[in-house]
Order: structure tokens, then C-alpha cells, then sequence
């Protein structure tokens, strides 16, 4: 198996919003191999100033014992709900494939294998480019005069105190009851956040807030 380090196997491409992770040749024998591994992901995404990244991953030659499997999938899922826009996976074995498509129809994502890395960049940039030309047209139609009244409400529940340097948001008495809901409110805020150009200390009114079931996933990421 390989002797590259850890370290050396992170690497960001902040073109193309995404960061590399490089499993080849790796032998995942135990929890402590996988969290040890995990760990410098959970490091190097909090060094690197961004939050939100494409994945692309080198599964070449990885091999996985049985013990290892749970606290990788755990430990992969719960790195994705907080960093990842998208997915995409090369190069990985048949016995690593099944695997990962049993685990995407148990958790209802989609695996995005491919053969090779070029194939995964590809489709991982044109997630982007699609996902940058939805938030374009999302911001035009927030800022037009024409907004509907959600939109207003939304807005209005948003403020900055430039003094303070903290944007104050306000989700009191609001319920968020599905994946739309959850996604206008942060569509909105993503928006007047950006259109700031600055960072804030994040002041949040939980007053009275509803998180319906169907809404907790996406809520999450």
C-alpha cells in the first residue's frame, strides 16, 4: 500500500471550487485509520477559508475492512452534510462500487462513479456551472421591484448593524416545513449576505422556530 502521507492526499483547486481527496492505495483497517484520515479532511477544509466545496475522489485501489466501513461511511456522510455541493467518484473497485450504490439507494443520493478522474472533474464543473447560472437567476429575481411577497417577508427578517459588524436573523415564529421552505429562506440570506461583501458575527432568533421532519435534512447542509 501506499506510504504517502495524509496530508499530502487534500488538495483544493479554488478555480474550480473543489478538493481532491485521494484514497488510492489506501488500506482503511480500523476506525482509528479512518478518523485519522477524516480528521485532516475536517483540517484542511477549515484551513482553507471556505466551507462549501465540490468533492472529487480517487478511490484506485482502496481497500476497506468490514470494521472500517461504518465509521468511513459515518464519518464520509457527516463530512458531506457540512462541506459538500456535489460528489464525484473515480476509479473505484466493483466490490467498493456495490458498496458505495447499496449506501446511495439507503440514503437516497446519487454516487456519481465514473472511470476515470477527468470524467469526475468534468461532471463536477458543470455541477457548478449550473448551480452559479440557478444562483444568478435567483439573485436577479430577488432584486427586482417585483419581488413576491415571501421574498419580502424573508428579507425583512434579515438586518446588518454595520457598527457591530453582526447581521442579525430572525427566524421566530417561522416554520420551515420542507426542502422549498428551507431553501427560499436561504436562497434570501445567501443573497443579502454577498451583496455586502464583507464578513459577520451571525446573530440568530430561535424564538419559536419549527423544523418539520421533511425539512431536517437540507436544513442540515
Amino acid at each position: 500500500m501506499s506510504d504517502i502521507p495524509d496530508n499530502d492526499r487534500i488538495k483544493f483547486h479554488a478555480k474550480d471550487q473543489v478538493m481532491e481527496v485521494d484514497f488510492s492505495n489506501i488500506l482503511f483497517d480500523s476506525a482509528d485509520r479512518v478518523n485519522r484520515f477524516y480528521d485532516q479532511v475536517d483540517k484542511k477544509i477549515s484551513a482553507s477559508g471556505q466551507n462549501k466545496w465540490y468533492f472529487l475522489v480517487n478511490y484506485k485501489n482502496c481497500k476497506m475492512t468490514m470494521s472500517a466501513w461504518i465509521p468511513f461511511a459515518n464519518r464520509g456522510k457527516k463530512v458531506n452534510i457540512a462541506s459538500s455541493l456535489g460528489s464525484a467518484r473515480f476509479a473505484v473497485s466493483d466490490e467498493t462500487g456495490k458498496t458505495i450504490l447499496k449506501q446511495s439507494e439507503k440514503e437516497n443520493f446519487d454516487p456519481n462513479l465514473f472511470s476515470t478522474r477527468q470524467g469526475a472533474l468534468d461532471h463536477l464543473i458543470a455541477m457548478k456551472k449550473q448551480a452559479d447560472k440557478i444562483a444568478v437567476t435567483r439573485a436577479k429575481e430577488i432584486t427586482e421591484n417585483d419581488l413576491d411577497v415571501p421574498a419580502r417577508s424573508i428579507q425583512s427578517r434579515i438586518t446588518f448593524d454595520d457598527d457591530l459588524e453582526i447581521m442579525e436573523v430572525d427566524f421566530s415564529n417561522y416554520t420551515f416545513d420542507g426542502m422549498t421552505t428551507v431553501n427560499d429562506f436561504y436562497d434570501v440570506l445567501t443573497v443579502s449576505i454577498e451583496a455586502t461583501d464583507r464578513k459577520w458575527f451571525f446573530l440568530v432568533n430561535y424564538n419559536n422556530t419549527r423544523i418539520n421532519p421533511d425539512a431536517w435534512y437540507q436544513w442540515a447542509i
